[in-house]
């Protein structure tokens, strides 16, 4: 998924569930700036250095000066907060603490369309 789509699904939901200000902005941040994990492998495996470019590729996941289509995608990116151990944390974490709840939730939403994304890219056509 794209980072647009991450920002107004988080934006729709959080809104729908009548989160409010501080809570909608904590649930929609947490949901998107998780992607900021894919910076650090970029750098090292792809010698993304200038931080505009990584800042680029940690929110879309496209390498700058690369076309969409790319042969060399798609990139094998450790990413340290998708993995499901965090997403274990994060649930224990929403459930414990009413604070951090919007936040690790929104952290939580974004694996949820991440998975899903995976599920339909690795589908079967027809």
């Amino acid at each position: 998924m794209h980072l647009v789509d991450h920002a107004t699904s988080a934006a729709a939901l959080a809104t729908f569930a009548g989160l409010r200000p501080g809570r909608w902005l904590a649930f929609v941040a947490a949901s998107v700036l998780i992607d900021l994990d894919h910076y650090p492998s970029g750098v090292r495996l792809y010698g993304l250095g200038n931080p505009l470019d990584g800042m680029r590729f940690a929110l879309t996941g496209r390498i700058p000066g690369w076309r969409p289509n790319d042969p060399r995608y798609p990139l094998h990116a450790r990413r340290a907060l998708h993995r499901v151990d965090v997403a274990i944390g994060l649930l224990a974490l929403a459930l414990l603490s009413r604070r951090a709840r919007p936040a690790a939730l929104g952290v939580l939403w974004h694996l949820v369309l991440d998975l899903v994304a995976l599920l339909n890219f690795h589908r079967a056509p027809g």
